[in-house]
């Protein structure tokens, strides 16, 4: 059962180190951006000069040392839905969601001086929750790669700022601490699994058809990991800012995952002449019971891996041709070629498995602009671009992502001198794409022979913060 283990844990493999409470929809590959009402609606345009809100302790830690003390807290809500055409069945649709996933996020700045800042955030970068029917009659294709998955965690930056040049360079830094867990469904296809001593023939080779389901797969575990964040803001004139900042890549080792497996019955019986030499008419089901016990394959047991999140680098321009226009230009490059192929190990099999993630780098393009039509309201609106992660064979239930644009508008009110509040809209539009069903077992394919159907997608998201500035320096 070597191969129903492989099967059963390349969900959770995958998913095990991402972090949370939101959907793939929120940017590009599993990343979220939207941890801030007022850069949201700059379409995060905002390296060069994020909001004052305490927000840029992720978007440019060195600009807390220019901003006044704040505290803030907000959350986004990305309502998103995808759906997949089969091949084999063109006539019916499959559709998950609308799902509405909530990103929450706290921010803390204090300017402790005339150069300096320390700031601290919560906030959630990574994730997604997806949710594929599983209709007894009808049940997701997709439903062995995962059809019930959700990620949740934590990622906590204290993070401190200093003006090098005073009023003109800056520089900042923080460490990133990854707090994670993990729950994924799954179902095992009988179909691809090995008959013993049959000489590598499959179950499919004796007449089980494919989509055969005979165990159920459920993924759980948790993690902490602690990875840098570093950053600097270049005031050239009142007018023009340059920002960048770098947030390095972090192995995270997942060493107390642990599968449950839930026998599945096929209620099929064994013919005359079967493989295993049993009787005809002996239930097939009763083959596997003892592998869902103790040492056997199935049985509930540990799984460890280590999982690499990428590296992010962003450089940053930010115009101000009038005191109350401005104009801002994003570029970001992220590492996902970082998940490539990942080493699997079940506490009940000696060797180790693989699984074939198979990304790519990829490139974001941002631009923004904001007005402040009066003193107490500021108006914003932003687009974006952002290339796919996944290569062509690695579209799956799991992350069936595409290129994909996004198109935003937000607002700020200021209630008081102090207290203000943000909103924001975001439209995503991602293309469609063909992909497969069923987990890669090696890098040797082709997106002609795996991809078996068409997955769409759609989503906007939503998002208000409140913030309160204090102290001296505003």
């Amino acid at each position: 059962m070597r191969h129903g283990r492989r099967a059963a844990v390349l969900a959770a493999s995958v998913l095990a180190m991402s972090v949370p409470f939101a959907s793939r929809l929120g940017a590009q590959g599993i990343g979220v951006n939207t941890h801030s009402a007022c850069n949201s609606g700059r379409n995060e345009a905002v390296t060069a000069d994020p909001c004052a809100d305490g927000s840029a302790v992720f978007y440019n830690p060195a600009a807390l040392a220019f901003q006044p003390s704040v505290i803030s807290v907000g959350a986004s809500v990305i309502r998103n839905s995808h759906t997949f055409q089969f091949d084999a069945n063109p006539s019916v649709t499959f559709k998950r969601g609308p799902e509405n996933p909530l990103v929450p996020q706290a921010w803390i700045n204090y300017r402790g001086g005339e150069k300096w800042a320390a700031g601290i955030g919560v906030w959630a970068p990574f994730g997604f929750t997806l949710t594929w029917p599983l209709d007894a009659t009808n049940p997701f294709p997709g439903r062995f790669t995962g059809y019930n998955n959700t990620v949740k965690a934590i990622y906590i930056q204290p993070t401190v700022a200093y003006q090098v040049v005073p009023k003109r360079l800056s520089l900042g830094a923080g460490l990133d601490v990854v707090m994670g867990t993990v729950d994924i469904f799954q179902r095992v296809d009988l179909a691809t699994q090995a008959v013993p001593g049959a000489g590598g023939a499959t179950f499919n080779n004796f007449g089980i058809p494919f989509g055969t389901d005979f165990a159920n797969a459920e993924l759980k575990g948790n993690a902490t990991a602690v990875t840098g964040h570093f950053a600097a803001l270049l005031k050239l004139s009142d007018q023009l800012s340059i920002g960048a900042r770098y947030m390095m890549n972090a192995k995270v080792k997942f060493n107390n995952g642990s599968a449950t497996f839930t026998q599945v019955p096929t209620n099929r019986v064994l013919a005359t002449g079967n493989p295993f030499s049993a009787p005809a008419g002996t239930p097939l089901d009763a083959l596997f019971t003892s592998q869902f016990t103790g040492t056997g394959a199935l049985a509930n047991q540990k799984v460890v891996t280590a999982i690499p999140f990428p590296a992010m680098a962003l450089v940053g321009v930010a115009f101000k041709p009038t005191p109350a226009f401005e104009l801002t230009g994003d570029w970001q490059w992220t590492q996902w070629s970082k998940w490539d192929v990942f080493a699997l190990k079940f506490a009940n099999h000696p060797s180790t498995d693989s699984l074939f993630v198979l990304n790519q780098n990829t490139n974001t393009f941002r631009l923004g602009a904001q007005w402040a039509v009066m003193p107490s309201l500021d108006l914003r609106t932003g687009w974006s671009y952002s290339q796919a992660a996944e290569t062509d064979v690695a579209v799956s239930p799991l992350l069936p992502e595409a290129q994909r644009d996004y198109y935003s508008g937000g607002l700020s009110y200021h209630l008081t001198k102090d207290l203000a509040a943000d909103l924001f809209v975001q439209h995503v539009v991602q293309a469609d794409r063909r992909g497969r069903v069923y987990p890669l077992t090696t890098r040797n394919v082709t997106a002609s022979t795996v991809n078996v159907g068409l997955y769409t997608a759609d989503a906007n998201i939503f998002g208000a913060n409140l913030r309160y500035t204090f102290g001296p320096a505003r």
